[in-house]
């Protein structure tokens, strides 16, 4: 029973990060929205609003690639795997036991 709660709580919490980063893309949409409008640029924002956002998409989504393809991105996998609390439990049981 409890567990059940427990892994129904994890599942909400997944679904909750993956919301708000649905949630993150409206809000930067928004902030350039903001800032085009602060800006003397006579853009037609009715007209260029969505294809600068999915150019804007499309450029995060490539440096997110250049990223992974670098190794930061493996990099800073192992690192948050070294400071999880259960890989470490198992790591000094698997040096305990050789």
């Amino acid at each position: 029973m409890i567990n059940k709660i427990k892994n129904s709580l994890v599942m909400v919490k997944i679904y909750i990060s993956r919301t708000m980063s649905y949630v993150s893309i409206i809000n930067a949409g928004m902030i350039f929205y903001i800032f085009i409008k602060g800006t003397n640029l006579n853009i037609n924002m009715k007209i260029w609003f969505v294809p600068l956002i999915l150019v804007g998409t499309f450029l995060l989504i490539f440096i997110g690639y250049i990223e992974d393809k670098l190794g930061f991105f493996k990099l800073e996998i192992e690192l948050r795997q070294k400071r999880n609390p259960q890989i470490t439990e198992i790591l000094k049981e698997v040096k305990k036991n050789k």
